[in-house]
């Protein structure tokens, strides 16, 4: 199962990396006597094809996978989605895994921090995420893709710094940091070059469940409207569209099976890495 999920990912990033090659209406190669177009002629914002407007039809020679309610072709819009989610994936789990790391390191330098840090991560994980996105895209007017990274990362990186911070207070009680520490060496400098690569399988594996559920997050922000802007094509503006519509299911089932993919191939490289770590105990 594991070469799957890692197939799938890799599908994912060529789509996000070739997008523009893959979906297009402008000729990718062009010379006196042939052209070269991309395998999908339509741009993910165009709304008119041969100079017609086609609203909501299914599947066609000319559509693939239907058009949305303005028109735009949705296979266009599939695979230009996956940049916004591949890279808000990317970012939360990025930003989720350096800010957990600087608190738990700050939580097991000085026993003050440790009370202030595991308050702050209480404090965060009691405030319901949708209820934070409300206040934040009411006082930014929108918030944009910046704003949805740092909402998703940030209750992450809370759950992540309390096992980060066990981790570490674990490794400082081991007999080879407290060598170093008999040696004279201070308790930060114990802690940076000792204790903090013992806790880099939980931070990665971390990082693999915060990609994962950040592709859910911005699916699921999206269909409520509150997620990316609104003519950014992204698999949750999809699945809104479909929703709105009677549940079209040319709209629904690609973004749905898309982003389900992708999750679960994320997710998968979380058991991927506790498997090896159960193998290497």
């Amino acid at each position: 199962m594991k070469w799957i999920s890692r197939t799938v990912l890799v599908l994912v990033l060529l789509l996000a990396v070739f997008a523009d090659v893959l979906a297009n209406s402008e000729p990718l190669l062009e010379t006196e006597s042939w052209t070269v177009w991309a395998p999908i002629r339509a741009d993910p914002e165009a709304v008119r094809t041969d100079g017609k407007i086609a609203v909501l039809r299914p599947p066609s020679g000319a559509h693939l996978l239907g058009t949305d309610d303005r028109g735009r072709d949705v296979a266009s819009r599939l695979v230009h989605g996956s940049r916004p989610t591949l890279l808000i994936a990317a970012c939360s789990a990025a930003l989720a895994s350096v800010l957990a790391t600087l608190l738990a390191l700050l939580a097991s330098w000085r026993p003050w921090f440790d009370w202030l840090v595991l308050t702050v991560c209480d404090v965060v994980a009691a405030v319901p995420v949708l209820l934070l996105v409300l206040l934040v895209q009411g006082l930014t007017g929108g918030g944009g893709m910046f704003a949805l990274i740092v909402l998703i990362s940030v209750p992450r990186a809370a759950g992540t710094a309390r096992l980060v911070r066990e981790r570490l207070h674990s490794a400082l009680s081991m007999p080879y940091c407290e060598a170093a520490s008999a040696l004279g060496l201070g308790k930060l400098r114990v802690l940076l070059r000792h204790a903090l690569p013992a806790s880099f399988s939980q931070v990665k594996t971390a990082a693999a469940l915060t990609a994962s559920t950040a592709v859910l997050s911005e699916v699921a922000l999206s269909f409520l409207g509150l997620g990316l802007a609104a003519d950014t094509p992204s698999w949750g503006e999809l699945m809104r569209q479909a929703h709105e519509n009677q549940l079209a299911w040319w709209l629904l089932l690609p973004a749905g099976l898309a982003s389900t993919g992708l999750a679960w191939s994320l997710s998968s490289q979380f058991r991927g890495n506790r498997s090896a770590r159960v193998d290497n105990a």
